[in-house]
């Protein structure tokens, strides 16, 4: 199991697992022709931008355009911009985050409202609960079984995993399940 102890770890093991998350690029400085690539290759109307140069930082966007892209990050260093899942609005089933221990034990915090995002779900849980894999009321989730059967499938075990499910094939990988970020140590 590799240890991931800040979101640009994080980032990587994704990539590195080859995990089905949003299209994403990171940036260690601010390049238009790069920025011009990433959006060609990937057009959509929303994109969201995190700031990876400083801890904590307030720079965070959900849903900008690309446009508003380029005027935010012109003078940002160390910066990721993904595909916002905002483009698939009305086909996303949960979000959340879940971790399924080796010994088969379960944590969530989950919410199956649309456009719900990983922090609103940690937040503010519609489910949130502690249980072994054969607790029942795993099954009433809707879409949580397409996590399951994800994370059992890549071997994320002891991983916390946040998450959204679809009931379309999204992102990189073409799957019905995204992978936002892998924590251990953070």
């Amino acid at each position: 199991m590799i240890q991931i102890s800040n979101k640009l770890q994080s980032l990587k093991t994704i990539k590195q697992l080859k995990l089905n998350n949003m299209p994403v690029e990171y940036f260690e400085v601010y390049d238009k022709e790069l920025l011009k690539e990433f959006f060609d290759k990937y057009d959509y109307k929303y994109y969201v931008v995190r700031d990876f140069g400083h801890a904590s930082s307030q720079f965070f966007r959900f849903n900008v355009t690309k446009e508003e892209v380029y005027d935010y990050v012109k003078d940002a260093e160390k910066f990721a911009i993904n595909v916002s899942t905002s483009n698939f609005k009305g086909h996303q089933i949960c979000t959340g985050a879940i971790l399924i221990r080796r010994n088969m034990n379960v944590t969530l915090s989950v919410c199956c409202k649309d456009e719900c995002s990983v922090r609103q779900a940690e937040v503010n849980p519609e489910y949130s609960f502690n249980c072994d894999i054969d607790d029942k009321r795993l099954n009433q989730i809707d879409g949580l079984d397409q996590v399951i059967d994800y994370i059992f499938k890549k071997n994320l075990f002891d991983y916390m995993v946040e998450f959204s499910s679809f009931d379309i094939p999204v992102g990189i990988q073409n799957e019905k399940v995204i992978v936002f970020e892998l924590r251990t140590n953070y």
